[in-house]
C-alpha cells in the first residue's frame, strides 16, 4: 500500500486555522458579558 503524502507546508495554516476557531467561539462565548455597544461594533465590523 501506498503511503499518502503528507503536506508539511499545510501545518503552519492548520494552526492558524485552529486559533481563529478558538477566538471565534470564544468571542460568541464571551459576548453577553460584554458592553452592547462593543458588541454591536464588532459584530457590524
Amino acid at each position: 500500500m501506498n503511503k499518502p503524502m503528507y503536506l508539511s507546508t499545510l501545518t503552519p495554516l492548520r494552526g492558524i486555522a485552529a486559533l481563529l476557531v478558538i477566538i471565534f467561539h470564544s468571542g460568541q462565548m464571551l459576548a453577553p458579558l460584554a458592553d452592547p455597544s462593543v458588541t454591536h461594533l464588532i459584530a457590524n465590523g
